[in-house]
């Protein structure tokens, strides 16, 4: 991935962990803030679980993780919901949030 891809991923990341958009992107996992991370009570495949913060996704992170288990991007749970591609998922969210996307992709 080159570096307009790198700076693009991570702008991204940054609006939806740091500025909040987790809540709006995934309002069926329904994040809550709690100090320096995103909490949930969904498993990352979205079965509810019984303890109250199942999972969480630190605010200098782009990973979600699941207390005792795996972890995912955020970027590739959006495009799990979605049924994107990477570069799909890049390219949707980029126009959603008004950014730039690379004029050297080639597809």
């Amino acid at each position: 991935m080159n570096n307009d891809f790198k700076e693009l991923r991570e702008e991204i990341v940054k609006r939806i962990v740091v500025d909040g958009d987790i809540v709006s992107l995934f309002p069926e996992r329904e994040f809550k803030r709690k100090g320096d991370k995103w909490v949930s009570c969904y498993h990352l495949d979205g079965r509810k679980s019984e303890k109250q913060d199942k999972t969480f996704i630190y605010f200098n992170s782009g990973t979600l993780c699941e207390n005792g288990g795996g972890n995912i991007g955020v970027i590739y749970l959006w495009m799990e919901k979605k049924g994107y591609s990477f570069i799909d998922a890049l390219r949707a969210l980029a126009e959603s949030y008004s950014l730039p996307f690379p004029a050297n992709y080639n597809e």
